[in-house]
């Protein structure tokens, strides 16, 4: 997925996706972060109320956020923002990276690896065709995703 840049001016709403967040990760590397994460949320909600029977007040929201984990070394910083101005966005990295560097390292900080063959990984793997199989076949009954997870098969 390309990169994509924020886009800047009053009113640009933006909804934050992967080629946001790939922009984001490239601004963390570029000031200097070993590795990063992106959490990118948007919502809205209404809210009623209601007294008497009648509609007393009415309150809207939207909300834009987005945080950023980074990783100098072993030591890390998480800091999230609802700014999305490129520039600020910039500055927000490269904050990101300097709270990084001030704090202690710990041994244990890091981004998950991506090809660990975890006890449990081995055991879905190896019944990943039988779980596919059974589900497909029984796939479409379920009220929920985890009704599903028991109905399928999809589980540990």
């Amino acid at each position: 997925m390309a990169e994509r840049e924020p886009e800047t001016g009053p009113g640009r709403a933006q909804a934050p996706d992967e080629g946001f967040a790939q922009w984001l990760l490239a601004q963390a590397a570029r000031c200097g972060a070993d590795g990063a994460e992106v959490l990118a949320l948007s919502g809205e909600s209404i809210e009623a109320g209601v007294r008497l029977g009648e509609v007393e007040t009415l309150r809207s929201a939207r909300q834009r956020r987005v945080g950023l984990r980074v990783f100098v070394g072993k030591s890390s910083a998480t800091l999230s923002t609802s700014e999305f101005d490129r520039n600020a966005l910039e500055q927000f990295a490269a904050q990101a990276v300097a709270l990084a560097r001030l704090s202690a390292a710990d041994c244990y900080a890091g981004l998950p690896a991506r090809a660990v063959l975890t006890p449990w990984l081995k055991r879905y793997l190896a019944r990943e065709t039988l779980l596919k199989a059974r589900a497909s076949n029984r796939c479409g009954g379920c009220a929920s995703r985890l009704e599903c997870l028991s109905h399928c098969g999809f589980k540990d």
